[in-house]
């Protein structure tokens, strides 16, 4: 409709993906945020806090992926967002000196 009214100019210096630093940035302060004893426990991998979503922490390594929940808030809906997504589940308990990894997935 905007190039019907203003013709196609009005979009040629329209970009909304985001900067490449901008991308960098929020991936930077997502490992941030991940709680100090839970990234001792899982320092093999990089850690991701989630937003929006059914667990708050996700861990990747080269060769597996895990969504990241506590023992005592695990859920049939985190169990059935890592089946979804194909990636296994790093389940902590609450003291954060023990995981159990269920369901490896690359």
């Amino acid at each position: 409709m905007l190039v019907s009214i203003f013709n196609e100019d009005v979009l040629s210096d329209v970009d909304l993906r985001p900067r490449e630093e901008e991308v960098v940035n929020e991936v930077r302060e997502r490992e941030e945020m991940v709680d100090e004893g839970i990234k001792e426990l899982l320092s093999s991998f990089r850690l991701y806090s989630l937003l929006k979503a059914h667990t708050k922490v996700a861990a990747h390594s080269s060769s597996e992926s895990y969504l990241v929940e506590d023992r005592n808030r695990l859920s049939n809906e985190v169990i059935s967002v890592a089946k979804v997504l194909g990636v296994g589940l790093a389940v902590i308990e609450s003291d954060k000196r023990d995981v159990e990894f269920l369901e490896s997935r690359s």
